[in-house]
């Protein structure tokens, strides 16, 4: 089971997919390399229906960056409340945030917080306003514990 270091919470949602942009960068410059090559050949048509399957193709990959744009926003707004939670609970407790490690990237019901040796399961109110600390058993002994290094 794989538990999150506050510093992992931190700084997960901030990789972005190179090879997308990368990708992206190439076609814009072949499409202006073709509109180039369009303005100078105007009735060769080879470039005008190459200029528009790499049109449909920057369309396509920017419609996919914005989706995962969308999608790192939303996954970066729930670690920020994360991350909040960690930090508020380690003042109120008297926990060092350092040495709490949890087992979700998002707030809910039920998960495991860890601190040093003790396992709480957290449970929450209909709002998440309101949090309750209960000290549980752990059985599995294969606890994995993801740094910020990993956390990519």
């Amino acid at each position: 089971m794989e538990f999150y270091t506050l510093a992992a919470l931190e700084e997960q949602a901030h990789g972005n997919s190179l090879l997308q942009w990368g990708a992206t960068a190439v076609l814009l410059f072949a499409m202006l390399v073709l509109a180039w090559q369009f303005s100078r050949h105007r009735f060769d048509t080879k470039y005008r229906e190459l200029g528009i399957i790499l049109f449909l193709c920057v369309l396509f990959l920017i419609g996919s960056k914005l989706d995962d744009y969308t999608q790192a926003i939303d996954s970066l707004d729930a670690s920020s409340h994360m991350v909040g939670f960690v930090q508020k609970v380690s003042e109120k407790e008297g926990f060092d945030p350092d040495s709490v490690l949890v087992n979700a990237r998002r707030l809910r019901p039920g998960m495991l917080m860890k601190y040093r040796d003790t396992m709480y399961e957290v449970q929450f109110d209909k709002d998440f306003a309101a949090y309750q600390l209960l000290p549980v058993k752990f059985l599995p002994d294969d606890v994995k514990v993801v740094d910020k290094k990993e956390a990519r």
